[in-house]
């Protein structure tokens, strides 16, 4: 008899995030040709802000958590500039579990297996996204500017993975599966808007939404942030 996995099977790309990151992509190619090649300011600031996770059929489906981060930009024209970005959203303590067994196959009537063993994923670490950015800013010479963005990245999350026996021992466990730390990347895309405002000319304020992940289903995060900087 082989061991079978009673829960946990990991999802395919889905074609609604390969569209978007195409759109990233192509955004941010762009943006960054139909430009000059020299910058004219360098900024540097941070943000804080929270994040929820969300799925399919709902934008926010989990509890909001903070989302501190730090970023860099260059604008390259009054509405032009781009930007590498570093948050860590800190959603605390959490743990994922999935049963396994020894015997017939899951479905039939007569098939009542007792679940062998449990591998179970513990994390404490905050879940850290990278995201490059090109924005576009309308009304470039006013005091407030909205802004529209798109961005590609990668997302790094960390876990610790363990066996716990139910109805067998995990002798034969660490074979089939990567026990200890486990860091687990995933590629991320992400829709930007907000405004901007300029403070005693050299400090800039923004809020803005960033929706990672659009189309990524139970992956996707919306987060909510303020940021400042100070340009150079």
């Amino acid at each position: 008899m082989g061991w079978r996995h009673v829960v946990g099977e990991s999802q395919a790309l889905s074609e609604a995030e390969a569209i978007w990151r195409r759109l990233g992509l192509a955004w941010c190619l762009w943006l960054t040709l139909s430009t000059p090649a020299l910058g004219q300011a360098v900024e540097i600031g941070g943000s804080i802000g929270t994040a929820a996770r969300g799925s399919e059929g709902a934008l926010v489906r989990s509890p909001w958590h903070p989302s501190p981060g730090v970023y860099a930009n260059v604008a390259w024209t009054q509405r032009v500039e781009t930007t590498l970005r570093v948050v860590w959203v800190q959603l605390g303590s959490r743990q994922g579990m999935s049963g396994y067994f020894n015997g017939c196959e899951p479905g039939r009537p007569d098939c009542r297996p007792a679940v062998a063993y449990y591998i179970v994923e513990r994390s404490t670490a905050p879940w850290m996204f990278v995201t490059g950015s090109a924005h576009y800013y309308f009304r470039p010479r006013e005091i407030v500017r909205p802004f529209l963005g798109l961005g590609v990245g990668v997302s790094r999350d960390s876990m610790h993975v363990t066996c716990e026996a139910a109805t067998a021992n995990c002798d034969r466990v660490a074979g089939a599966f990567r026990l200890g730390r486990r860091v687990s990347l995933q590629r991320d895309t992400v829709a930007i808007a907000g405004v901007a405002a300029t403070f005693k000319r050299n400090y800039i304020g923004r809020a803005t939404v960033n929706f990672h992940r659009p189309g990524g289903e139970d992956s996707s995060l919306f987060e909510a942030a303020l940021t400042l900087g100070y340009r150079f």
